[in-house]
């Protein structure tokens, strides 16, 4: 039975194999001949679209109290409903409290107002609930 054994010859010969697939894959041309994205210049930003700092004048609505909230939905009374990570749809009326209103677990994908002021809620299991 023959052995092999590892000379430095054999790793020499592999170096050098080696270094030639990369010179090859380096100075190779490739098939594909990619062309420049040519984009037309940018809009200048002005009307509505012009930098402004209007958001900074906004006021935070349950800052501290509402845990990963996904979407909201607005009454007709001006509460907002709004559904959170944890699973709970919460009531944020319009003098700021927070309440718990339904527990629906789950991961809830969007809240809505319907048509008669019930809250209707879209969760990946459960499908649509009106409450």
């Amino acid at each position: 039975m023959a052995s092999w054994t590892v000379t430095s010859t054999t790793v020499l010969c592999v170096f050098i194999a080696f270094l030639g697939a990369v010179w090859i894959q380096l100075v190779k041309q490739s098939a594909i001949d990619p062309l420049p994205l040519l984009l037309p210049p940018l809009p200048v930003a002005e009307g509505p679209y012009a930098p402004n700092s209007i958001l900074q004048l906004t006021e935070k609505v349950g800052d501290g109290l509402l845990r990963g909230a996904e979407d909201i939905a607005v009454d007709r009374e001006g509460v907002i409903y709004t559904a959170t990570r944890d699973g709970w749809v919460k009531r944020i009326w319009p003098n700021g409290s927070v309440e718990d209103f339904k527990y629906v677990g789950g991961n809830v994908l969007g809240v809505a107002i319907g048509n008669h002021g019930e809250v209707l809620v879209c969760e990946t299991v459960k499908s649509v609930k009106r409450y």
